[in-house]
């Protein structure tokens, strides 16, 4: 078994950056679609087939996606829209993860280091998955 190429030096954990650990381990708000990638392109668009539609995702590392798809058979893929993460499944049940923006979702440039040192710092500067959470106003006793 090969193993995944590592991710591109991003310290982003919003959508279409890195996968953030608790995108993984809890579970999903919903059911996974299992789906197929028919293409990746150079603008870092995955456009899947699902039964009911095809979707333009984005992931902002497209020579990890492409890599992650050439490098093995996977028994299948599925998309999680609820969690932005597809899944690679191996037939050992492992499975490399991608972090995506679906359509309409900013597309927003990798950031190679964080300025400031405060937690607060780094979960702006980060995402942190926050969502729709707007702390442009909080200070860190508020967080």
């Amino acid at each position: 078994m090969s193993t995944t190429p590592p991710p591109a030096p991003c310290v982003l954990y919003t959508p279409g950056h890195q996968v953030h650990y608790i995108q993984v381990i809890r579970p999903p708000f919903g059911p996974a679609l299992r789906c197929e990638i028919t293409e990746v392109r150079d603008s870092g668009e995955i456009v899947i087939e699902t039964a009911d539609a095809t979707l333009v995702l984005w992931n902002h590392d497209v020579v990890r996606t492409r890599e992650v798809l050439s490098r093995e058979t996977y028994e299948h893929v599925d998309y999680y829209p609820q969690r932005g993460m597809i899944k690679f499944v191996r037939g050992d049940g492992s499975a490399p993860v991608l972090c995506v923006a679906a359509e309409g979702v900013a597309r927003t440039p990798c950031v190679t280091e964080v300025t400031g040192t405060s937690p607060l710092d780094v979960l702006l500067q980060t995402g942190g998955f926050l969502g729709r959470v707007d702390l442009s106003d909080a200070s860190e006793e508020e967080v």
